[in-house]
């Protein structure tokens, strides 16, 4: 039996600080109290989540069938999250008859069925969830009663600006101004190894985009961080959002276009909460929608991971560096538009909550613009604090209209 060993230095696992050194003796200790003899060792040594050199190769020579067992740490240290492990682990090599073990569970695949190799990762993904929900619930408990925005941090329960991340902050924002995309704002901040938000997980589109919107770095009282007229114009990069919110936020904002806007946003908003008054099913529509949305991101995530396979066998017999390079490049491609579906299945989640205050009249985009009077000064600031957040609420409840009815 030829078995191998990877170990990672970050664990996705909030709260496991164990060092690579902790981890390899652990393993080999095992190894050797069960009289496994270790033939190669992978390593990921750097502490970045998007350190995976160590792992590309383990998959690669796992293809190959260079080995026939995989001693791990944990699920939680082998690759970047638990998904990316069930990926090689159970999806690639449990079917070749390669099997892992993961030594701080005491659990190995050999001799396991596949039903019970997938309940342990789900359990896996499970616990994950309920430690970073504890995180969570424990940063909201922390005194000052939120979780420090990106850019902030809490001394003594007071929020105050983190210069180091406040910097991330202005350089996302004068990249956007210079015309550079999300995805080359992604690159740029990996490729320098800038830790996101949540500190072990990528950077990916939707927090870039989460980051441009969030109006806290222009408040008063906390910096601010960004200066109102790099905010505002920023936002006009957006060709998605409130149209009234876009004509607000003009510096020298013409009132007949805000007024024409707002007419055309109160009549929409009016033929709708009619509708959806009669029509009982707008809410099963909009769960259906969402779930098939939801079906095919994960259909793509399963193709692009089915694609990363493939270019791994197609390059099997492949030893030239250009190969590796190419090899390399297309894995992070893919890594990327995984990220993005993933990020498309959180909003997802996330919609399904929101569908019954979407699809009721308490939809905030309903009361909004149902209760404008017709005049100019009764909606202007609302248009201008509220209408970015406000459109949320309105695409998701015209998903579940006929879109003749909408046009109507």
């Amino acid at each position: 039996m030829e078995a191998v060993t990877y170990i990672r230095a970050l664990s996705c696992m909030p709260g496991d600080e164990m060092s690579l050194a902790e981890r390899e003796e652990k393993i080999l200790k095992y190894a050797a109290s069960h009289g496994i003899e270790i033939t190669k060792s992978y390593t990921d040594a750097e502490e970045t989540h998007t350190a995976s050199d160590g792992f590309t190769r383990l998959l690669e020579d796992g293809a190959r069938r260079r080995f026939d067992h995989v001693l791990i740490d944990s699920v939680f240290a082998a690759g970047r999250d638990v998904t990316a492990a069930k990926y090689v682990l159970l999806g690639t090599f449990f079917p070749a008859g390669i099997h892992f073990t993961a030594v701080s569970d005491g659990f190995t695949s050999r001799g396991k069925t596949v039903d019970e190799v997938e309940s342990y990762f789900k359990a896996a993904h499970y616990k994950l969830l309920g430690c970073k929900k504890a995180e969570r619930n424990a940063a909201l408990a922390s005194p000052g009663g939120r979780r420090p925005t990106y850019g902030f941090r809490k001394e003594d329960g007071v929020m105050v600006v983190d210069e180091a991340e406040a910097e991330t902050v202005r350089r996302i924002f004068r990249m956007r101004l210079d015309g550079v995309g999300p995805e080359k704002i992604i690159r740029t901040l990996e490729e320098e190894e800038i830790p996101s938000p949540t500190g072990n997980c990528p950077w990916y589109r939707q927090l870039i985009r989460q980051i441009l919107r969030d109006r806290m770095y222009i408040d008063e009282k906390y910096g601010p961080i960004i200066e109102p007229n790099m905010f505002d114009e920023v936002q006009r990069r957006f060709p998605e959002r409130n149209p009234v919110a876009a004509a607000a936020i003009d510096s020298e904002p013409d009132e007949g276009e805000i007024l024409a806007l707002l007419k055309k946003e109160h009549r929409l908003a009016a033929r709708t909460a009619e509708r959806i008054q009669k029509d009982e099913d707008v809410r099963e529509r909009l769960m259906e929608r969402t779930r098939k949305e939801a079906q095919n991101a994960a259909m793509s995530i399963a193709n692009a991971h089915a694609a990363k396979m493939e270019a791994y066998q197609r390059c099997r017999d492949a030893d030239t560096e250009l190969t590796r390079r190419e090899l390399k490049r297309l894995s992070e491609e893919l890594d990327r538009k995984i990220r993005e579906t993933e990020a498309v299945l959180t909003e997802c989640t996330a919609a399904e909550k929101n569908i019954p205050l979407a699809a009721s009249a308490d939809n905030p985009w309903l009361k909004l613009y149902t209760s404008w009077d017709g005049t100019r000064k009764s909606m202007y600031y609302s248009a201008k604090r509220g209408g970015l957040r406000e459109t949320y609420w309105r695409d998701l409840l015209l998903k579940g209209l006929d879109p003749q009815e909408e046009q109507a």
